[in-house]
């Protein structure tokens, strides 16, 4: 019948109305779904089970995710011998490893690829090491994400709320505003130049001219050259220091303050016995004596503490900041309070 028919059409073309309009709503749902997932991409967000470590989901040959130390001074990647056996890593490899005070033997394996959000290794070999010394504080690390991922990247990492912000595009940089540090050249002690390594001129009251340190993202303490013990009227004490590896020494432990481009900070210096021999470096500079930091690998420079353009105002900058503030400006002691501008 007219009506009945008439009635099935108009059900029908409600019902195609309705599942266009949800096509409709979930096409416009996706749409700020898929931007945001892009944009977190970028960010990494990153646990802190001791001081200044950075540990970060990485992915070997697409499978995990499985937590990697995020070190800076490290050449190689490495992963544990337990995650080399559980996915078959091939071409062991013998190499030698350089510590802070010991030279070990170790192998290397083949992996197709580590990833870190958008940060995709291509095929490399890597170290294979037992990382006890770093296990003692997570017992669920399984790897170290080195130089030889990081190097062709800039980032931006955020100590204070525990973030990496990757900047592929160069967006960020845009953004930021302080004095930009160049990275030096590190050399061997046979005076071949070591092109992944991160080095700066840090200015201190132990020394007429800067010191050469390592930045360092899997340090936790400033770490100088036995030659640099300061005078016996500084007070000192005694610690015991330990590398990746678990090897133990004595060091020698003061209190300095350090300046690097604009920003001056108070440290704990470490002295140890022997000191690390296969680098031209004064010592190590960890990443967490900062709240922020970017890390230009493809530009050569470092700011410290940077600060951020603001639209129709004057940037603010480390240099001018009175106060902390939620860019992270200012000075960092070791306890990780701000100091009065005057440090």
């Amino acid at each position: 019948m007219p009506h009945g028919s008439q009635s099935t059409m108009s059900h029908s073309a409600i019902a195609h109305s309705c599942v266009f309009r949800i096509a409709i709503l979930s096409i416009a749902l996706l749409l700020p779904l898929t931007a945001i997932a892009k944009r977190t991409d970028n960010t990494i967000h990153f646990r802190s089970p001791h001081r200044y470590m950075i540990v970060v989901p990485v992915r070997v040959n697409g499978r995990g995710p499985y937590s990697f130390l995020l070190d800076t001074g490290a050449t190689s990647s490495a992963v544990d011998p337990q995650l080399s056996s559980a996915l078959h890593l091939a071409g062991a490899q013998g190499v030698q490893l350089a510590s802070w005070d010991d030279t070990t033997d170790a192998r290397r394996v083949l992996v197709q690829s580590l990833s870190l959000g958008t940060i995709r290794s291509g095929p490399l070999r890597v170290l294979v090491q037992p990382l006890v010394q770093f296990k003692a504080f997570d017992p669920q690390l399984r790897g170290i994400l080195g130089q030889d991922v990081l190097l062709r990247s800039n980032y931006l990492i955020d100590n204070r709320h525990h973030l990496i912000r990757f900047d592929n595009d160069g967006t960020l940089l845009q953004e930021l505003v302080g004095d930009r540090v160049s990275i030096a050249p590190v050399l061997t002690s046979a005076g071949s130049l070591e092109p992944r390594l991160i080095a700066v001129a840090v200015h201190t009251v132990i020394n007429a001219q800067p010191l050469h340190l390592l930045l360092d993202s899997g340090a936790d303490m400033v770490v100088l050259q036995p030659l640099f013990a300061p005078a016996s009227a500084v007070p000192l004490g005694t610690k015991w220091i330990a590398d990746e590896n678990g090897n133990r020494s004595a060091a020698t432990t003061f209190h300095t303050l350090m300046s690097v481009g604009t920003e001056t900070f108070s440290a704990e210096a470490w002295i140890g016995n022997t000191g690390l021999k296969q680098l031209a470096i004064d010592g190590l500079l960890p990443t967490g004596s900062f709240d922020q930091l970017y890390i230009a690998n493809r530009d050569s420079f470092v700011i410290f503490e940077p600060g951020r353009k603001r639209h129709g105002h004057r940037p603010v900058s480390p240099s001018t900041a009175t106060s902390a503030s939620e860019n992270g400006l200012g000075c960092l002691t070791k306890e990780g309070s701000k100091d009065p501008p005057s440090c």
